[in-house]
């Protein structure tokens, strides 16, 4: 028996040694991403206007502090000149019988104001990818922060070991419209951001109870807590900048491949290597040079389907083996991509997922692959 599972061994073993293996190579490249909507040829920039609703409320909030202080300050003018009118006998008197002294000014509550984010500094965060900002034959858009919803801070004690800790947080939700419109005033986008919907939670990190926590709350709350709410207005601001360019937007995006070549000591595969560094070249020259480019990558994807006609998929010992083929057409997959061919692309992610001996990390990759390539058809009709 034992004998038996040492030949089983030796023939495991021998079949790994010979049968082919993969290298791959990590590339990173840029291409332009088209538009999901082209807009009119007749527009050639773009402008943006920010617009925060609730300012005139807290405007108006100011200035009604600010009225009743001065109105509490005459009323207290007004009131000391009567007292320093009256002689001793009736201050006394008034003392005396009304317990009235010496005028007091009003106290006048001052109001709670939000923090404003900084306009001009919103509106920089948003650009459109192809377009320079101008007025001229412009697209606009718009972006406004409606109401604001605060809620009040909640403080929570939590205790570790002998000490005790405080951390304070709010709720605050801004809802936030964009609208693009072209010159003519037809309106292509109009919508609230999804994610300002949400509530977002301000929360400060735990503090000491005590001389921190009191120093914290009177000294260093509201600058916290302006400082994480002008970075959620960020945030969405950066949101609306990747939905308009994802829209109507020509954009430089990254993007890392990976080139896949056979590797074995049975046979050799330095076309592999060759036809590797041609793609390799061709992906890192997409901006650059984008003909020259396709053109390389059409030789590549040529020699890549040549090899696969040697395949021998049930043959592991075979120079194109299945895990070979596999790999191939993985790199077909995303260079007929590049080069626009996005039937032969998804013809090549129906054949890998058809083989009943795919790996699992290939189906993976063929599947990310096949959305990359609807994508890539969408945009380019």
């Amino acid at each position: 028996m034992r004998s038996i599972f040492f030949i089983s061994f030796l023939l495991s073993c021998a079949l790994s040694l010979t049968a082919q293996k993969i290298n791959k190579e990590s590339v990173a490249y840029t291409y332009v991403r088209n538009p999901l909507e082209r807009l009119d040829d007749s527009i050639t920039s773009y402008s943006v206007e920010v617009d925060v609703t609730w300012f005139k409320k807290e405007k108006q909030k100011q200035e009604t502090y600010e009225l009743e202080l001065a109105k509490a300050e005459d009323e207290y003018q007004q009131a000391l000149k009567a007292y320093n009118g009256k002689n001793t006998t009736s201050k006394l008197a008034e003392i005396a019988l009304l317990g009235e002294g010496k005028p007091k000014r009003r106290e006048i509550e001052k109001p709670s104001l939000l923090p404003q984010p900084d306009i001009s500094a919103l509106s920089s965060v948003i650009s459109l990818d192809g377009y320079s900002r101008g007025n001229e034959n412009s697209l606009l858009i718009k972006v406004v922060y409606q109401d604001i919803h605060v809620g009040s801070h909640v403080d929570v004690k939590k205790r570790h070991k002998d000490t005790e800790y405080k951390k304070r947080s709010i709720t605050v939700r801004q809802p936030v419209a964009l609208t693009v419109t072209t010159p003519d005033g037809k309106i292509l986008l109009n919508q609230i951001i999804e994610s300002s919907r949400k509530d977002k939670i301000i929360e400060s990190k735990l503090i000491e109870a005590g001389s921190d926590w009191y120093k914290f709350v009177n000294s260093n709350w509201y600058a916290f807590y302006r400082y994480e709410l002008m970075k959620h207005y960020e945030n969405i601001a950066k949101e609306i900048n990747d939905l308009i360019d994802n829209r109507f937007g020509y954009s430089n995006v990254q993007r890392t491949t990976n080139l896949y070549r056979g590797r074995g000591k049975s046979f050799s595969y330095e076309n592999h290597l060759l036809a590797s560094r041609k793609a390799q070249r061709a992906y890192e020259s997409l901006i650059t040079e984008r003909q020259e480019s396709v053109e390389k990558l059409k030789e590549s994807v040529a020699f890549w389907e040549e090899e696969l006609t040697e395949a021998e998929p049930s043959n592991k010992k075979a120079r194109i083996s299945s895990t070979i083929v596999q790999a191939l057409t993985l790199n077909i997959i995303e260079a007929k991509t590049l080069i626009g061919d996005y039937d032969g692309a998804i013809d090549h992610c129906d054949k890998l997922d058809s083989m009943s001996d795919a790996k699992k990390k290939y189906i993976t990759k063929s599947e990310r692959l096949r959305k990359f390539v609807k994508d890539e058809r969408l945009r380019n009709k």
